[in-house]
Formats: C-alpha cells, sequence, structure tokens
C-alpha cells in the first residue's frame, strides 16, 4: 500500500493537461486534469459518447496551478 502523499501544489503542477467543457458566453470550465494526453484523450471519448451535446477540449495549462495556488 502507497502511503505517499503528495503536496497539492506538486499535484497540480504534475497534472497539467485537462478536459475543458465549453459553456455560454465563450466561458469554458475545467472537469478534469490529467498528468499524460493520451489519458485526457481516453476520457474525453468517453465523455463525448455520454454526452454528445456537450462540447469538450482537452488543453494544456502550465499556468493553471500558479493560478489556483494564488500565486
Amino acid at each position: 500500500m502507497n502511503t505517499q502523499q503528495i503536496h497539492p501544489s506538486r499535484y497540480l503542477d504534475l497534472h497539467v493537461w485537462a478536459i475543458a467543457i465549453m459553456l455560454p458566453n465563450a466561458c469554458h470550465r475545467a472537469i478534469a486534469r490529467f498528468r499524460n494526453r493520451q489519458d485526457a484523450a481516453d476520457r474525453l471519448r468517453a465523455l463525448r459518447r455520454f454526452i454528445p451535446k456537450a462540447q469538450f477540449e482537452i488543453v494544456f495549462d502550465e499556468d493553471w496551478s500558479k493560478e489556483a495556488m494564488g500565486g
């Protein structure tokens, strides 16, 4: 059993790929974060299968962690 803890800021640094849902008025919201693009693409395929009318995009956002942590 792995009991190693990851500091929240380190977690955000590692998870730079995100799936964003496109909202009205040119807004978007990240709904999931991933370490690599392939994991994001796999999840995106599932989301598009189960929610076909929603518009999703994969984004790379390395600055998100700094903004989220107030830096």
